[in-house]
C-alpha cells in the first residue's frame, strides 16, 4: 500500500513538473500572470510557473518589413520646395 502512495505523489509531481515548465523561443516574450493579474515578463529560455495558479501568454516580436512606395517630399532635400495650395476664404460674415 505504501507504494502505491509513493507511485501516486511520483507521478503528481512529474505532471506539475511537466505543466509548469514553459519554453520561450527566441524572437518571442512571455508575460506572466498571477490569478489574472500582471507579474511580469519572462525573456527567452525556460521559464517556470505554478501550473494552476500562473497562466503564461507567448507574444511574439518579429519584425515585418514591408516595401512602402516612396511618396512625393519624402526626401530631405525636396522639403524645403513643398507649397501647399489652400483655395482662399473670404473672413467676415454675412448677415
Amino acid at each position: 500500500m505504501g507504494y502505491l502512495v509513493w507511485d501516486a505523489a511520483d507521478a503528481a509531481v512529474v505532471v506539475l513538473g511537466y505543466l509548469g515548465v514553459k519554453m520561450i523561443w527566441h524572437l518571442e516574450s512571455g508575460v506572466h500572470f498571477r490569478f489574472g493579474r500582471f507579474v511580469g515578463t519572462r525573456s527567452p529560455g525556460l521559464s517556470l510557473i505554478i501550473p494552476v495558479k500562473d497562466r503564461l501568454v507567448k507574444v511574439g516580436s518579429r519584425v515585418i518589413t514591408m516595401f512602402v512606395e516612396p511618396q512625393e517630399g519624402d526626401h530631405p532635400r525636396q522639403r524645403h520646395h513643398l507649397r501647399a495650395s489652400v483655395a482662399p476664404r473670404r473672413a467676415g460674415y454675412s448677415h
